[in-house]
């Protein structure tokens, strides 16, 4: 290979990377403001907080179908895998939080309330473990049938808009530019060779984003027409987007050095922002006049590091292959040893 070769491979590289990165940053963006819609319906005290639960369990069942849909159409390399990063990693991974949940539980338990925050810690865990495991069977029933449909008929707007000119040539309207023989051995090959579009994956995230959207940002309008309300929800947003960049690079490094059974990754990730909550929690509960940079840094940074979905899918697919002492050391160290690490980021803040 010469040089410029070479320096032409490291170029587009580089660039992979960039636009990789700027993906999973935008799509972890729009995950972060539509879960803050959400929250923002909430309000901050109540007895049950259903729509962190809401939250959390959606985004465990549509990360469980995508994981299924995206590994039926092959190897997890080039658009396909930007894919799955922009709408997994990023949009359903800002979508959901693991940081807040456990604090949610945390407080109520050391408020006295010690049944009721068990048993909504309990209960999320387990419930999300569900709506994984149900996310992935109906993530297969979908893969074939998307597969089924897609063998019968055109997939792509591309391989439509080729049989359509094949057509025109074969009338004789076509252009004298257009290569009629190149066209009909493309629209002739195997329909698995040009049907695995990775924008109808993209195309149906994006849909599914505005979806879920529709409803946090339509019942509380009125809410959004503040200025400043406005602006926080742009930054907090942001912010997630900047959390879940982070996310995937501690995931990475992580999961490279701790190879195993047991997926380490999100593990560290998720204590580590349980940690990290409780110590802003615990200091803005001693400082008056810090309630923004308090929503900033929680619901905004850490809540798209952390990652509730990723936790939850992570755990149905090892009880679906029968490991149930891995789910147990999974799921259950993990939240154990968050709530620890909450209680102590409070007792330091």
């Amino acid at each position: 290979m010469g040089k410029k070769a070479i320096v032409a491979s490291h170029r587009s590289s580089k660039r992979m990377i960039f636009w990789t990165f700027v993906g999973l940053f935008a799509g972890g963006a729009c995950g972060s403001a539509v879960r803050l819609g959400y929250f923002a319906l909430q309000g901050r005290v109540v007895d049950w907080p259903w729509i962190t639960m809401m939250v959390n369990l959606v985004g465990c069942f549509l990360l469980g179908c995508l994981t299924v849909v995206m590994a039926s159409f092959g190897a997890d390399s080039g658009a396909w895998r930007r894919v799955r990063l922009v709408v997994g990693t990023g949009a359903i991974g800002g979508f959901t939080t693991y940081s807040t949940f456990v604090l949610e539980g945390t407080t109520r338990v050391m408020s006295g309330a010690v049944a009721q925050g068990l048993a909504y810690l309990v209960a999320c865990v387990g419930l999300g473990l569900v709506c994984a495991w149900a996310g992935l069977v109906v993530g297969g029933v979908l893969a074939r049938a998307l597969h089924a449909f897609l063998n019968r008929r055109p997939k792509t707007i591309r391989h439509r808009a080729l049989a359509h000119d094949v057509r025109l040539a074969d009338a004789g309207v076509a252009s004298d530019a257009f290569d009629v023989g190149a066209a009909r051995d493309e629209v002739g090959e195997d329909v698995a060779s040009y049907t695995a579009d990775w924008r109808v994956p993209l195309e149906a995230g994006m849909i599914g984003l505005i979806v879920l959207a529709i409803p946090a940002f339509g019942f509380g309008v009125g809410r959004w027409r503040d200025p400043c309300a406005l602006v926080r929800l742009i930054a907090a947003s942001l912010l997630g987007g900047l959390g879940v960049l982070i996310r995937y690079a501690v995931d990475g490094w992580v999961s490279r050095d701790c190879s195993g059974s047991i997926p380490v990754g999100t593990f560290v990730v998720n204590v580590t922002a349980c940690l990290a909550i409780g110590l802003v929690f615990g200091w803005a509960a001693r400082h008056a006049g810090f309630d923004v940079i308090r929503y900033l840094l929680a619901s905004g940074l850490l809540g798209g590091y952390s990652t509730f979905s990723t936790a939850g899918v992570e755990g149905a697919r090892m009880a679906r292959s029968g490991r149930c002492w891995g789910v147990l050391v999974h799921s259950g160290g993990m939240l154990a040893v968050s709530v620890v690490a909450t209680i102590t980021g409070l007792t330091l803040g």
